[in-house]
């Protein structure tokens, strides 16, 4: 009989191994000669796909051969069952997403450190497999610290240490929300941890992304599976809708990554930031529509963060001839991309809005609208998008296949339903009349929206009397981020004088205090 398990930190070893290969070799042979660093590409590209097949066949394998997921002890240390993780139908469909978007990296070659691309891919994949708390927050700490070091390479010290401070701070609030007692204040910790995690920090990280992680596909890669691993924790962890307070700072932040993503000048590399403004929009989503079931969970992560891989990886093709019929299947990947993002009927852009709107209709009136606008300005993207797309001339061959690869079987309208239900074993709810027609109800704003800005776009922002650079600081935050720096420096030494001085550790300090304590009950007396 076929053995259908497969060790689920397997993945995870695969990428941490090669990661560490790649740290070494770089570090005592620097200099390399291009066949050497070309070798070294598709030996990565042969490690990953050992993964993709070895998933594979674990999905093959459970198609024909009963078999429940059962959790496995990977360490006994800690209490109750310790450490324990499992490979089901939800780890392997987020598993799929960094071996994809690696494998069709790798392919084309569209990568500047294949280490600092693995050791987060390797993280994820811990997150991924993690069946209670005590694994879920190690693995969540190792993400963190491989995010650290990939803004460390950067020379970004502040995002390394919020990378770390924020991890810090989610798994404090994994730990209170697990208690036998807890109360909304531990689910309150929580949401604000998710929300720095899946929209304050994502937002700060985009706009510090340098130039060169724009050429290659570093940037798209993390921005994806940050967003991933912050939608997978949201899935499990937040069982309670977030507070509202929680929810207006996420809505803000949606605006201004759709506002930001409008404005920001589509030339040169400017389009690829534009796309990880709009990769950005997911995980906003996915914050207010918790509690997320699972099936949401997958269809938004996996629908997003594909489509705009395959956008990202698509070049500049040009205009459709009939002369070269032949080339004519190379649109087939940006129009299946297209299609899911904008949510068109049986696709898994479609499972997503759908949950996302029947959760919004039921709550406060503005927030239908809210989200509307949002999505609207944000998908106006898309439009300039193709813009830029017909006007190019490259038809890269071997670039075109790997993105049309990575869209048909999630992408496909109707495929991708049968796809999610052979990964996960779980089916999508088909689109009846009622929720076609409530779905579309909402839909069809965004899209009359999106039309609307990206046609107008150039008429409304070429204004004699409007300062786009301006726009654009002021809806970065990048003014706001000095004076908090400084208001929390004051704060830290404040709470810091005050500690000393409580605990008799500055002695100066302490007699003043008693004698200022003594002269006010002088003077009541």
């Amino acid at each position: 009989m076929n053995d259908v398990r497969l060790y689920p930190l397997t993945p995870a070893l695969i990428f941490g191994a090669n990661a560490a290969i790649i740290t070494i070799l770089s570090r005592y042979f620097p200099k390399v000669s291009s066949q050497y660093r070309q070798a070294t590409t598709y030996f990565n590209f042969a490690l990953v796909a050992a993964v993709f097949f070895a998933l594979a066949r674990r999905i093959a394998l459970r198609l024909t051969t009963p078999f429940f997921a059962a959790p496995t002890v990977f360490s006994s240390w800690g209490t109750g069952d310790g450490m324990t993780i499992r490979l089901d139908g939800m780890s392997l469909a987020f598993l799929l997403l960094p071996t994809l978007l690696l494998l069709a990296l790798f392919w084309i070659r569209q990568v500047n450190n294949p280490a600092a691309m693995l050791w987060p891919a390797g993280a994820a994949a811990v997150v991924f497999v993690a069946a209670n708390g005590l694994s879920f927050s190690l693995g969540l700490l190792l993400f963190d610290m491989a995010g650290a070091l990939y803004w460390l390479k950067h020379n970004r010290l502040n995002l390394a240490v919020a990378r770390l401070l924020l991890s810090v701070f989610t798994t404090m609030a994994l730990m209170l929300a697990g208690l036998p007692a807890a109360t909304a204040m531990s689910g309150a910790f929580l949401a604000a941890a998710l929300w720095g995690r899946l929209a304050l920090l994502p937002f700060i990280e985009v706009a510090r992304l340098p130039q060169s992680e724009l050429s290659a596909g570093d940037g798209m890669f993390w921005t994806a599976v940050s967003a991933a691993v912050g939608i997978f924790t949201a899935a499990r962890f937040l069982t309670a809708p977030a507070l509202p307070f929680i929810q207006w700072l996420t809505g803000g932040i949606l605006l201004l990554n759709a506002l930001l993503a409008w404005l920001h000048s589509p030339a040169k590399e400017g389009m690829r930031r534009k796309l990880l403004r709009l990769i950005l929009l997911q995980p906003a989503l996915a914050l207010l529509m918790t509690p997320l079931s699972a099936r949401a969970a997958i269809t938004l992560t996996l629908g997003y963060s594909l489509a705009l891989g395959a956008l990202w990886i698509t070049p500049r093709v040009g205009r459709p001839s009939l002369a070269e019929r032949h080339w004519l299947w190379i649109y087939t990947a940006p129009i299946l991309a297209t299609l899911s993002l904008a949510g068109m009927p049986f696709t898994f852009g479609w499972v997503a809005f759908q949950a996302l709107f029947q959760r919004l209709s039921t709550g406060p009136q503005p927030w239908p609208a809210i989200v509307i606008l949002a999505l609207g300005i944000g998908f106006s993207v898309l439009y300039q998008y193709w813009q830029g797309l017909l006007t190019g001339h490259d038809k890269t061959e071997t670039t075109l296949l790997t993105a049309l690869t990575l869209t048909i079987p999630f992408l496909l309208p109707g495929v991708a339903g049968i796809i999610f239900n052979i990964i996960t074993g779980l089916t999508l709810s088909p689109a009846g009349a009622s929720t076609m027609t409530g779905t579309l109800t909402y839909l069809l704003p965004v899209w009359l929206i999106a039309v609307g800005l990206g046609y107008a776009r150039k008429t409304l922002l070429h204004q004699p009397d409007l300062d786009v650079a301006a726009l654009e600081t002021i809806f970065s935050l990048d003014w706001l981020w000095p004076h908090l720096r400084r208001s929390g420096d004051i704060a830290g030494r404040g709470v810091l004088r005050v500690k000393a001085i409580f605990e008799g550790t500055a002695y100066l300090a302490w007699a003043i205090f008693i004698t200022l304590v003594s002269v006010v009950m002088v003077i009541l007396q």
